[in-house]
């Protein structure tokens, strides 16, 4: 495919695009804590309209875990691709999600210096994933430099098993083989995304791989601050727009 090219605008709707979309940030506010996000009332039906207008081709392509994204979403079967793609759902396949990898899940003997450092540190949040970890400073600042320490010092025990990837007020252990970028990839090689034009839509630095793929496959890579105003209501605005037209509908 040829690449694709930097718009200072939104594309407009078009039945011939595949959309993958960052959660924290992009589709909801950010909340002080992973745990208090507010997910709109209207977002699970607004995704699952795009979803049939679009016949499949969505994904939420997030840090969170798969149990988690599909708690907040409730009964929408879409496409997920959690932890960065780290573990890939398909719409309409079981809970069971289909893994990028098949590495060990990050070490246990790192739960107790985990929780004696956020013991420590009143604010800070350790959120366990399946296959990684993030340490969340966002109500503890102050502890910023403190979090980024602990976790280059985890990932240089692990050997180069896990590497460090800064976020907005957190940094996360992952696997290096594992990103967005990969994910959006591999979704691209397979129905109902395949011979689309991709649109990647983040708010994070964790979103870069994404863009990079998303362009390089043809398509657009959208940042939230620059395109959307910094505002998720924006970003779901647009989204909107694809419920007007009719399923199967070029633009």
């Amino acid at each position: 495919m040829t690449p694709g090219k930097t718009v200072n605008f939104p594309p407009e709707p078009s039945a011939d695009l595949a959309l993958f979309l960052d959660f924290d940030g992009t589709l909801i506010e950010i909340a002080e804590a992973p745990d208090l996000v507010r997910v709109p009332p209207e977002l699970p039906s607004l995704l699952r309209r795009v979803q049939t207008v679009l016949d499949g081709a969505i994904a939420i392509v997030t840090g969170r875990g798969l149990i988690n994204v599909q708690a907040l979403l409730g009964p929408v079967d879409l496409t997920i691709a959690a932890e960065h793609g780290a573990a890939i759902r398909y719409a309409g396949q079981s809970a069971t999600p289909q893994s990028t990898s098949h590495e060990p899940a990050w070490p246990v003997a790192w739960k107790p210096q985990l929780a004696k450092f956020a013991q420590a540190r009143p604010g800070v949040e350790i959120e366990p994933k399946s296959g990684g970890v993030s340490i969340h400073y966002r109500r503890a600042p102050s502890e910023a430099d403190a979090a980024r320490d602990l976790a280059a010092s985890l990932a240089e025990e692990s050997g180069g098993a896990f590497v460090v990837l800064p976020a907005k007020m957190a940094y996360e252990l992952r696997r290096p083989q594992v990103d967005k970028g990969v994910a959006v990839r591999q979704l691209m090689e397979t129905p109902p995304f395949k011979g689309r034009k991709p649109v990647f839509i983040g708010d994070d630095v964790t979103d870069e791989d994404g863009f990079r793929a998303a362009e390089a496959l043809g398509g657009y890579a959208l940042q939230v601050d620059r395109h959307f105003k910094g505002q998720p209501a924006c970003v779901r605005a647009w989204l909107a727009d694809f419920c007007a037209m009719e399923k199967g509908d070029v633009e």
